[in-house]
């Protein structure tokens, strides 16, 4: 099974708190359905793999 969690497009935690958070300081921070992950890098240790990879990163619009 992939790492990758795919962007499913639904707008629920990411894009519409954002438009809300701008006209209402009290709402929450951005969220994500599928990667509820999402902001957490501070605070989860990431290290260096001893076997790197070249990857892409397609952007679909």
């Amino acid at each position: 099974m992939s790492q990758i969690r795919y962007c499913i497009g639904c707008n629920q935690g990411c894009y519409d708190y954002f438009c809300n958070s701008l006209y209402d300081p009290s709402i929450k921070p951005i969220t994500c359905i599928r990667n509820p992950g999402l902001l957490e890098e501070a605070t989860v240790s990431l290290s260096m793999t001893s076997h790197p990879k070249k990857v892409n990163v397609l952007r679909c619009v």
